[in-house]
């Protein structure tokens, strides 16, 4: 699994489930999505009523651009193989969340570093703060 097949499947899965879209509002947010168009999809979703997401026409309508139709028909193809959708919704949840968590630590290591060559301590101890908060934060998280 990588992160493009999670947004994809999670886009698919709200797609096709009012409810999938509640799951995915309260545990993600779009700026978490690194594809632009699934994440302009699923802002879109977001702002929906969650009564229009009950039609995919609707949802077409919001798009003029054919990349952003295409990938909307290919994700809802995709999603129809699934055999266990809400399990795979929760596990790309999950992955993502992992993801860019991983990728903030990543930051977060690399500004360390920078404080440290530039002898910042104040600026180091805060980001060494930080960053113990969120290992923290992933522990409880795996739990």
């Amino acid at each position: 699994m990588n992160t493009r097949q999670a947004e994809r499947i999670i886009l698919g899965v709200v797609l096709e489930d009012k409810e999938a879209l509640s799951e995915v509002k309260n545990s993600l947010c779009a700026d978490d999505f690194r594809e632009p168009n699934i994440r302009r999809v699923i802002l879109t979703l977001f702002n929906m009523e969650i009564k229009d997401t009950a039609r995919i026409s609707n949802i077409l309508c919001q798009f003029e651009d054919e990349p952003t139709r295409d990938l909307i028909s290919e994700v809802l193809l995709e999603v129809d193989k699934l055999s266990d959708k809400r399990k795979n919704l929760f596990d790309c949840i999950r992955w993502i969340k992992q993801d860019n968590l991983k990728k903030t630590l990543k930051e977060i290591q690399q500004k360390i570093k920078l404080a440290q060559e530039i002898k910042n301590e104040s600026l180091m101890f805060e980001l060494v703060s930080k960053y113990n908060n969120l290992v923290k934060r992933q522990r409880q998280e795996l739990l």
